[in-house]
């Protein structure tokens, strides 16, 4: 009976009033998570800080995509899906509030840290939330997601590259995210839920598990999935994060030219996203996924081989349109290799998000003082490798799983 639900959905996928939520604060965090990589040449220059140090405000934010990986699913169960979601956007506001006024390097580490972890509570139950509203059309709802968040992401780098040249400053375009929440609290206030419910701590419209769903361990295949999410994160981070810096101190763009720059990389995410979005219904993610990484490689060769400024811009497009969709792909893979577990399921997936953060900045940014930055660029075709051998791993254990009785492929 549940499957004939979900088939009578795939024919007709409908976004209500909660969707249009989830969409809309992916976009929210999509912008402040995307913004501080644009504004890293300015805090560089600011607080007179080392490449290390400013790799600091990506580890911290990450920092706390991790906490909400290990414990997401719990504030979950506490809370409701939608207390959560409302709570988690209110806290990365005031992250973000802290960030701007922040001229200390303490201070706006801390801030990253804040809209890091209140922000990763917000989308750790995303997947979830569109999956209990979506079913078997849960591909198709995070692609749309993803278009959302890759829209919103690249408007980041054009505020910031195209505010600090004026005499308002690279911290006004923190103000943007700040009226965009406003606006949602206004446009969804009878929507907006900040105190437990028990109905909600229950399951949200059926996208929260309830907590016996949520007490056995994820199969195996879940977590071969689980280490492909960790690699794509990886390529994106390491564009987005320090894009703007190669392109200054590498391909020779000016400061502010070169943030607006990765407007560019955005942009082709964004168009990745909202082609994705017809593909996916016609083909089947695994081999999606393929020809994405196969993009990202050829995209990364331009990038990184050359120093002329147009064939970088031309491979950081390429870029942008590879990895556009291999998040929203490699998650609802991991969701359905999850089964009923979904929140415990989104949630690790944030977890392998915030290591991937956490990890490659302060990587890149020690390569970088070590050996400038584009040596230091070098870990990306590695990276990339790795998740080509990664997909077959986890296409190999989805295949051995379904043809395995029930149970048998739990990890144990």
């Amino acid at each position: 009976m549940q499957r004939s639900v979900h088939n009578d959905n795939q024919n007709r996928f409908e976004r209500d009033s909660l969707t249009w939520q989830v969409y809309l604060f992916v976009g929210f965090f999509s912008f402040l998570m995307n913004v501080l990589g644009p504004l890293t040449p300015f805090l560089r220059a600011e607080l007179n800080i080392t490449y290390t140090q400013a790799g600091l405000h990506f580890s911290a934010f990450a920092t706390g995509m991790i906490l909400m990986g290990l414990l997401g699913d719990r504030f979950v169960r506490l809370m409701g899906s939608r207390q959560v979601l409302w709570t988690g956007a209110l806290g990365m506001g005031v992250g973000t509030l802290v960030l701007m006024i922040g001229h200390r390097l303490p201070v706006t580490v801390g801030a990253a840290w804040l809209m890091g972890t209140l922000g990763s509570l917000m989308v750790s139950v995303v997947p979830a939330l569109l999956a209990g509203r979506h079913g078997d059309n849960l591909s198709i709802a995070l692609t749309e997601a993803n278009v959302t968040g890759a829209l919103a992401g690249m408007a980041a780098p054009a505020a910031v590259g195209a505010l600090g040249r004026t005499a308002l400053g690279w911290r006004s375009s923190l103000l943007l995210p700040v009226a965009f929440l406003a606006l949602m609290l206004l446009v969804f206030r009878r929507d907006v839920r900040l105190a437990p419910e028990r109905q909600a701590a229950a399951g949200e419209g059926g996208a929260a598990a309830a907590p016996e769903q949520n007490s056995g361990r994820l199969p195996r295949v879940f977590w071969a999935f689980w280490a492909l999410v960790l690699m794509v994160v990886a390529i994106e981070c390491c564009m987005s994060y320090w894009g703007a810096d190669y392109l200054e101190q590498a391909a020779g763009l000016k400061r502010a030219d070169a943030a607006l720059s990765m407007t560019l990389f955005l942009g082709a995410m964004a168009l990745g996203r909202i082609l994705g979005s017809g593909l996916v219904r016609l083909r089947p993610a695994r081999e999606l996924i393929v020809y994405s990484l196969a993009l990202c490689a050829l995209g990364f060769g331009l990038f990184w081989a050359t120093a002329l400024p147009v064939l970088a811009l031309a491979g950081l497009l390429l870029i942008g349109l590879g990895v556009a969709n291999l998040y929203p792909l490699v998650v609802s893979l991991a969701i359905r290799a999850a089964g009923e577990q979904t929140a415990s399921a989104s949630a690790r997936c944030t977890l392998a998000s915030g290591f991937a953060v956490l990890v490659l900045p302060l990587l890149r940014g020690g390569l970088a003082d070590w050996t400038g930055i584009r040596r230091a660029y070098a870990v990306v075709p590695v990276i990339i490798l790795l998740a080509f051998i990664l997909l077959q791993n986890a296409v190999r254990r989805a295949e051995e799983q379904a043809a395995a009785p029930a149970g048998s492929m739990m990890n144990g």
